[in-house]
């Protein structure tokens, strides 16, 4: 099963437009640590066992599971190609923040990024 080496650029903001201080509900993992991936429905435990492994050590994991894996699931026949079932992407940190707070930030990066880019 791929593992892929760190990105360090690499982040995920998963934004709550109603977070509030009080409630700090959206989430921005950092510190990209490895990116676990999957091709066909018998290499899924062992991918769920790497996470797993991962979230004992102190990680965070986000996980993309792609439409097909429900057919692969069912065993109705993938489309041509070897689709990419599953990622897990794994974090270093993971901040929860308010709405003002993801929006400072998102400002921060924004600024930082050269006009035409």
């Amino acid at each position: 099963m791929p593992v892929s080496v760190p990105a360090p650029d690499c982040f995920a903001l998963l934004d709550d437009c109603e977070a509030t201080a009080a409630a700090p509900h959206s989430r921005l993992y950092s510190g990209h640590v490895a990116t676990l991936s999957c091709t066909s429905r018998e290499q899924l435990p062992t991918l769920l066992e790497q996470m797993q492994q991962a979230l004992r050590a102190g990680q965070y994991a986000l996980g993309l599971f792609d439409y097909e894996l429900g057919a692969a699931m069912h065993d109705i026949a993938p489309r041509e190609g070897q689709p990419m079932l599953a990622e897990v992407l794994l974090f270093a940190h993971c901040e929860q923040l308010s709405s003002e707070q993801v929006a400072l930030w998102l400002g921060k990066r924004i600024s930082a990024v050269p006009a035409g880019v």
